[in-house]
């Protein structure tokens, strides 16, 4: 059995990886082998086991393939990219404040033109705190807004948007215009599955204000109201920051973690009352089932509830199944009722800890009361589930396990069930009590930040290293028995000692990441790491730096920063400038503001970047070409204009980046070192605006490759088509951060080898890098 549900399993997850869909024809034509095959081995016992796999696996593949045609056929039509419309629907979530926007899902109305899709919509600009007073699930509503198929940004070690909402099963994406109010048209009362839906979310609507209201001014009242319903939105970022310092983020939410234990705390409170096993299996998976309702049936609950449904009714049938068995049964569920599932970091997490629960425990069950099996297990999953985040995050907290340790049992066998208990009319003290237990776990949780370092970051680990890594915790975790377990931390040290990849003395490398409209640029040599701009500032939460700038270098294994250049003081290139700072102290910030300016205030080793300024870092020339001091002082000079340009040379290869200089400074480059602007590579000045790149100045750096850091349709209409053609017609091999994702280029001597990060793992629901498609030339090739 364990077999054929590991083939519906794996035909199921091929079909997420797979780069483009399988065509109707090859499956019909792997079913016509399999035809075949059952007509010949009919009478070869051995070889039906075979078939009956490669059935499975087939049938599998069929059904994601099949649910993820039909998907792609509501996707938004091209023609309404980006073009505002009157959307009329019903709202069928909670509206949740986050980023400085209001965000909720729309369902919409039969006969408009984006029926029957369902769109996230989100209002900016708006005070978070009180508005979603006004907007309930079940009300219709018109709105103008403006729509967009997801799109995200691709970084390494980034978070991909794009991908979280496919597997949400959000299509369409539209923000609202506020110039036009939006007109309420009632309430909507479907039937079905529809009218169900709409109940639910409409009875969370009124805990959540409940809650609110009971909680109100309570510092951790955010957090308990995420514990009993999911609504994270009103944590603020300083206990987040606490709580992931510590590694307990993940009980900070409806985790299967809580579910499980509710589940079994219910059916322990049950056996008092009744000896029957039955009632009390049947009592705990009531008591999962209403928790997961209240949470909103999220990707996790259906998980946990899966595993929990497989199981009673196993318990029901008096037929004990292993638990490898009912693992694999679960994940099928869960599969099969969502094939996207897979691509969710949480379906891995989730389902990785409980199998390392399950084989911790596989020596331990009937040995140790209820509470001391919860503990044991969690603590033995909470270490090995190490590797995985560091492959998934790129850090881990020191303190993590102890933090666990103690949180675990407070918060899912304390918080948790006293919440939930506090929602019963007459049983309000309860909440009063979840709240004193949530702000000791809190408090002790400070305690350790404060007598403890930073969480450790670590490179991306190779597969080779997580795989080894895996096998050492389950060596760890092996039963006493074994001799020798402690070996397995040897197969751990490979996260920690394994060597960082880098360039060769004499080499470069040079990432362009994806952050949207502005710039930011890693460039690495064998032993220096220097940061070029820091990208845009996304809202007052939330900047480049912190989304894509400091995750990118923690993949790369970086621990240090050997010098940050700021081109300009605009904010699409500065606007990470503090997280970066604070997360990666630097020697030294090269500049051409003054160090009076705001953004350099309480910001030490601030230097002038003035044209002339040269270094060398392992055989690689670095050179300040732009501005001049009379440049900086002179105030008919736009900050634009005023922008540092840097060249580097790599052997015989040149570099330069420009930032957003515009006609003027180009002009002035020229005049003074004509002779300096040749490069092989060119990050495109001023993201490709109408107002750089004039011809004189393309025609004298004559760029082989030339990197446009642009956002997907930004308001600027970045690149300017005109701008775009002239560096086509100068045969330039031309590469959009917008389509392509973040772009690597690996420098040596005379020869360039370049990554489109979106090329690396395509996938299907995905439009594809235009340069790197096969009429393009590859992207390597003698100077």
């Amino acid at each position: 059995m364990r077999l054929l549900l590991c083939a519906w399993i794996l035909g199921i997850l091929v079909l997420q990886a797979a780069p483009r869909l399988v065509p109707l024809s090859a499956l019909e034509g792997a079913s016509l082998v399999w035809a075949l095959g059952v007509g010949a081995l009919r009478h070869w016992p051995r070889g039906r086991s075979m078939l009956l796999f490669l059935a499975l696996f087939l049938g599998g593949l069929v059904m994601a393939n099949e649910r993820a045609r039909l998907r792609m056929a509501h996707r938004l039509p091209p023609r309404w990219e980006h073009q505002n419309l009157t959307l009329t629907g019903t709202l069928i979530s909670l509206p949740e404040g986050r980023a400085g926007a209001l965000h909720f899902k729309v369902a919409a109305d039969p006969g408009s033109l984006l029926f029957p899709a369902e769109v996230a919509l989100s209002e900016f600009a708006l005070p978070l705190h009180d508005a979603p007073a006004e907007l309930h699930p079940g009300q219709r509503w018109r709105w103008q807004c403006r729509v967009k198929s997801p799109h995200g940004q691709v970084n390494p070690g980034g978070f991909d948007s794009a991908t979280w909402a496919w597997s949400e099963g959000i299509l369409t994406q539209g923000s609202i215009d506020r110039r036009t109010p939006p007109v309420f048209l009632g309430w909507s009362h479907p039937g079905g599955i529809r009218g169900l839906h709409l109940f639910i979310e409409a009875q969370r609507d009124l805990l959540r204000q409940r809650l609110r209201r009971q909680l109100k001014d309570q510092p951790w009242g955010p957090v308990l109201i995420a514990l009993v319903i999911g609504d994270q939105s009103t944590i603020s970022p300083a206990d987040w920051q606490l709580f992931w310092a510590t590694g307990v983020g993940h009980l900070i939410s409806i985790s299967g973690l809580h579910i499980t234990m509710l589940a079994g705390l219910v059916a322990k409170v049950t056996g008092l009352l009744s000896p029957s096993l039955r009632i009390r299996w049947l009592a705990g998976w009531l008591g999962a089932s209403a928790y997961a309702l209240i949470a909103g049936f999220s990707l996790p609950t259906q998980r946990t509830l899966a595993m929990i449904t497989v199981l009673t009714l196993a318990r029901f049938q008096k037929r004990p199944l292993p638990p490898s068995t009912l693992l694999l049964l679960a994940a099928a569920l869960t599969l099969t009722g969502d094939p996207f599932a897979s691509l969710s970091p949480s379906f891995w997490l989730s389902f990785g800890a409980v199998s390392w629960m399950v084989y911790a425990g596989a020596h331990q069950t009937g040995r140790l009361p209820f509470w001391k099996q919860e503990i044991h297990s969690q603590w033995a999953a909470t270490w090995a589930m190490v590797p995985l985040l560091i492959w998934l995050f790129g850090q881990v907290s020191w303190i993590s396990p102890l933090s666990n340790a103690f949180a675990i049992p407070l918060v899912s066998l304390g918080v948790v069930p006293l919440a939930l208990l506090g929602l019963i009319p007459g049983l309000g003290f309860c909440l009063k009590m979840a709240h004193a237990l949530m702000t000791g776990t809190a408090w002790g949780l400070d305690w350790l930040v404060r007598h403890s370092g930073p969480p450790l970051a670590l490179p991306t680990p190779t597969l080779p290293v997580l795989i080894v890594a895996t096998l050492g915790v389950g060596f760890l975790l092996a039963p006493r028995g074994i001799p020798g377990r402690w070996a397995g931390c040897l197969g751990l040290l490979g996260l920690v000692v394994s060597p960082l990849p880098r360039p060769d003395p004499g080499g470069l490398w040079l990432d362009l990441l994806d952050v949207g409209q502005g710039l930011a640029v890693v460039l690495r040599t064998a032993r220096h790491t220097l940061v070029v701009d820091t990208g845009p500032r996304v809202s007052s939460e939330q900047d480049a730096g912190e989304r894509v700038v400091i995750p990118a270098l923690r993949s790369f294994g970086v621990r240090q920063l050997d010098g940050l250049l700021l081109s300009h003081g605009d904010l699409d290139h500065s606007g990470g400038l503090h997280s970066l700072v604070s997360a990666y102290p630097v020697p030294w910030i090269l500049s051409p503001l003054p160090a009076s300016h705001p953004l350099l205030h309480g910001i030490p080793h601030t230097r002038t970047c003035v044209a002339g300024m040269h270094w060398n870092w392992e055989g690689v020339d670095f050179e300040i070409l732009y501005p001049d001091p009379e440049d900086l002082s002179d105030p008919t000079l736009k900050s634009n204009d005023r922008a540092c340009v840097l060249r580097l040379t790599v052997g015989r290869l040149h570099v330069l980046l420009p930032a957003d200089i515009e006609a003027r400074s180009e002009q002035a480059l020229l005049e003074r070192s004509p002779e300096k602007l040749q490069a092989d590579v060119l990050i495109v000045p001023h993201h490709g605006s109408k107002t750089s790149s004039t011809p004189a100045f393309l025609q004298a750096v004559a760029p082989r490759w030339s990197l446009f850091s642009v956002g997907d349709h930004n308001r600027f209409k970045h690149p300017n088509p005109v701008v775009w053609m002239r560096y086509g017609e100068a045969h330039s091999e031309r590469l959009r951060t917008d389509q392509c994702g973040a772009l690597e280029l690996h420098m040596a001597d005379h020869q360039i080898q370049g990554t489109v990060l979106r090329a690396v793992f395509p996938h299907y629901w995905e439009s594809r890098c235009p340069e790197t498609e096969p009429k393009a030339p590859p992207l390597e090739g003698p100077h």
